[in-house]
């Protein structure tokens, strides 16, 4: 089996710019085996969105979630929705996390705002119509923290439930259940705490999974941010 080869991946027969691996762990870290091959340019674009923010902060908050299409919505229908579909959804999410920073700072006082980062792929199961997304969002704590107190506690998953429902095109109450919080879903890693960057790394590695990517339609089905 070629996850305890030490030199070549095996190319990625649905996309043959892609290799895959079944190494138990990438780039020195444990990653997610259980289902199947991994991507390597997606485990290392998970690396490398990690440590940019981690180079920029001290600490980060990884905020692990899913969206899904509510269930009324058929393969027609997500046919029809705009390419731009997910950079519509990101763009949405900057979007109210600068217009909470802003209304917070005009009452009760400032708190800074930084570069917010994500992590995102999409899947299509043999079994499904419709895709869904894996997703996570970077934020600096101090951010995090600071629109948790002065908003409130579950602040970034309405912020999502909102961008995703402006995304697709209808309101929050005719998307119920479309965004899918898991259990321990918030990491706090530290720069130099190779600990915390393992745990989030391993959880974020389930993104780079081959087996339900079908790259069928022309789309993106994975990506992150650059900078």
């Amino acid at each position: 089996m070629y996850y305890n080869e030490e030199s070549k991946f095996k190319t990625f027969k649905k996309n043959p710019n892609l290799t895959i691996t079944r190494k138990w762990k990438h780039n020195g870290c444990p990653v997610f085996h259980d289902r199947g091959p991994l991507i390597t340019q997606y485990l290392d674009g998970i690396r490398d969105t990690l440590d940019k923010a981690l180079n920029e902060f001290s600490e980060v908050v990884v905020y692990r979630f899913d969206l899904r299409f509510p269930h009324w919505v058929d393969a027609d229908d997500a046919r029809e929705l705009p390419k731009e579909l997910i950079t519509n959804f990101w763009g949405s999410v900057v979007s109210q996390v600068q217009s909470a920073v802003v209304q917070i700072s005009k009452s009760v006082g400032g708190i800074p705002y930084s570069r917010v980062r994500n992590i995102w792929c999409k899947e299509l199961p043999r079994i499904a119509w419709t895709p869904h997304y894996h997703a996570a969002l970077i934020l600096d704590v101090d951010l995090f923290e600071g629109l948790c107190q002065f908003m409130c506690e579950n602040v970034i998953e309405d912020i999502v439930k909102e961008a995703w429902a402006r995304a697709i095109g209808v309101s929050v109450d005719e998307s119920p259940n479309s965004v899918w919080i898991p259990d321990n879903n918030i990491y706090r890693v530290s720069n130099g705490d190779e600990n915390s960057f393992e745990d989030a790394y391993y959880r974020l590695s389930y993104l780079a999974k081959s087996s339900t990517k079908q790259y069928h339609d022309n789309s993106r089905w994975f990506g992150c941010t650059r900078r």
